[in-house]
C-alpha cells in the first residue's frame, strides 16, 4: 500500500521529526511507500517562511522540509497537480465538505485529497467528519494521530 502525507501529517512530521506521531507511524513504513503533494509541500514552505526569522524552530524546519523534499524528489514520490489530479479535484470541488470545527475544508486540502484519490494513495491525515463523507467517493485514510 501507497500513502500520501497530508498538509498536516507532513507539518507535523516537520515539527516533531524523529518523536511526532506521524514520524513514527512513517518509521513502520517502507520509505518507498510514502508520497508528498506538491500543494503539501508548497504550505509547509509558507508555514515556515510566516515563522519571524529569529525563531528558534525555523532553521530546523527548513533543514527536515529540505531533506523531505530532496528525497521525495530523488525516488519520484513528489506528486504533481496533473490533469487527473484536477479531474478529481473537480468532482470533490462541489461536495459540502466541513471539518469537525464547522470550518468548510479549503481548496488546498481538497487539492490533496485529489491527489490521493487520482494516484491511489491512501491518504495520512488525521480522522474528520469530512474525511468520513468522501470515504463514498473512494478516500482511503489511516490516521496516525489517534
Amino acid at each position: 500500500m501507497a500513502y500520501l502525507l497530508s498538509t498536516e501529517a507532513l507539518l507535523d512530521f516537520l515539527a516533531k521529526y524523529p518523536n511526532g506521531k506521524v514520524a513514527q507511524w512513517a518509521s513502520t513504513i517502507p520509505q518507498r511507500h510514502i508520497n508528498i503533494s506538491v500543494v503539501s509541500l508548497a504550505h509547509a514552505t509558507i508555514s515556515i517562511n510566516d515563522l519571524p526569522p529569529d525563531d528558534a524552530n525555523r532553521a530546523p524546519l527548513t533543514k527536515n522540509l529540505e531533506w523531505v523534499t530532496a528525497l521525495a524528489e530523488g525516488e519520484d514520490r513528489l506528486r504533481i497537480v496533473d490533469q487527473s489530479v484536477a479531474g478529481r479535484w473537480a468532482k470533490i470541488a462541489p461536495l459540502s465538505l466541513r471539518r469537525s470545527t464547522g470550518a468548510v475544508l479549503g481548496s488546498d486540502t481538497r487539492m490533496v485529497v485529489a491527489t490521493a484519490l487520482a494516484h491511489d494513495l491512501t491518504l495520512v491525515v488525521a480522522k474528520d467528519t469530512w474525511t468520513d463523507t468522501l470515504k463514498g467517493h473512494g478516500l482511503r485514510i489511516v490516521d496516525p494521530f489517534t
